[in-house]
């Protein structure tokens, strides 16, 4: 005697399926936020630089100026901070990369993350 297998009832799984794709997903509750920073940066405050952004314009100098010491001169009306760097070794090296006259001290930092 030959016993015939069962076919699967492939509407069934469709339906089945369907109803599925369309059932309520549970909702996670959303991840703590970051706490904002409250106060920002005062003027004459030493920082670290840890980041500077692809838009920044010095983007391309960026060796010679994450993991220094900038004082923060005025914050800028186009974004930004008026900065000097704190060694004057600092100063040279980036003038001295980018061409720049050994007189230059003050530089815009935008798009830049500080420690």
């Amino acid at each position: 005697m030959r016993i015939k297998k069962r076919q699967p009832d492939c509407g069934a799984i469709s339906r089945r399926s369907i109803k599925n794709d369309f059932r309520r997903v549970q909702t996670y509750p959303e991840r703590e936020k970051r706490p904002q920073i409250e106060n920002p940066p005062e003027i004459n405050a030493e920082r670290r630089v840890l980041f500077v952004g692809e838009n920044s314009g010095y983007y391309k100098l960026r060796s010679f100026i994450v993991g220094k010491l900038v004082r923060l001169v005025q914050k800028s009306s186009v974004g930004g901070w008026v900065c000097e760097f704190v060694h004057d070794d600092d100063r040279k090296a980036i003038n001295h990369a980018a061409g720049w006259s050994d007189n230059k001290k003050q530089y815009l930092l935008d798009c830049v993350k500080f420690k």
